[in-house]
């Protein structure tokens, strides 16, 4: 199991920008933008250099103080109390954040709190934890689970529950698909062959993803 320290794993100055994650505020973010946990900074770097008018949060403030070195525009400040305006940003994303938060009407609040300071809305990533029987039976695990400052493993009914008490409006998408990736694990390349040649008269619609991206509705 890993002993990943949520408090000081970002505080190595290695940029972390998934471009997976970078497409999907892309499609949906407005031109500002608050990125809260921003840690030291990464996404409210590349999405200024991208164009976006964008900001940060975190509660860390040796995060924030390693951002500012960066002369980036983070500020100390906690999810759940962002004491910004109504109606401050465009967009708010909240990215693998959730996770982290062990009580579900925390977890509810911080969505909440970004939805007010919204306008448009809320984006979210979060890992996918849905079919982790099906890897256990296989032998394998999702790798966040191995995360010891993880809290909670989302499920769908758990991510539904979560997000449909925070917005009126929202769109849950599966995402990262993995199925390729475990087939490669378990069968050789010939069975991998044959598996595709089946696909093409039996489509074979993918279950396993890595991570849900959530459109929260804020207008």
């Amino acid at each position: 199991m890993s002993q990943r320290d949520t408090n000081k794993f970002y505080a190595d100055q290695v940029v972390r920008v998934a471009p997976g994650q970078m497409e999907f505020i892309k499609k949906y973010a407005g031109k500002q933008i608050l990125d809260v946990a921003a840690a030291t900074g990464d996404y409210v770097e590349a999405l200024n250099q991208e164009g976006y008018e964008c900001t940060g949060s975190d509660l860390n403030k040796e995060y924030v103080a390693i951002a500012k070195k960066r002369n980036l525009p983070v500020i100390v400040a906690d999810a759940s109390n962002l004491k910004l305006k109504d109606n401050s940003v465009d967009t708010v994303i909240l990215f693998e954040l959730l996770e982290h938060i062990k009580d579900s009407q925390d977890r509810i609040a911080i969505m909440k709190e970004a939805k007010r300071v919204a306008r448009k809305n809320v984006l979210i990533t979060t890992p996918n934890s849905h079919h982790v029987e099906m890897l256990r039976r296989c032998g394998l695990t999702y790798e966040h689970m191995l995360e010891v400052d993880h809290k909670v493993f989302f499920t769908d009914d758990q991510i539904k529950s979560d997000v449909e008490a925070a917005f009126e409006r929202s769109d849950i998408i599966p995402s990262e698909q993995i199925d390729n990736r475990l087939f490669e694990e378990l069968f050789n390349l010939n069975q991998r062959k044959w598996l595709r040649r089946t696909f093409k008269f039996y489509p074979y619609t993918p279950k396993l993803f890595f991570r849900y991206y959530v459109v929260g509705d804020a207008s």
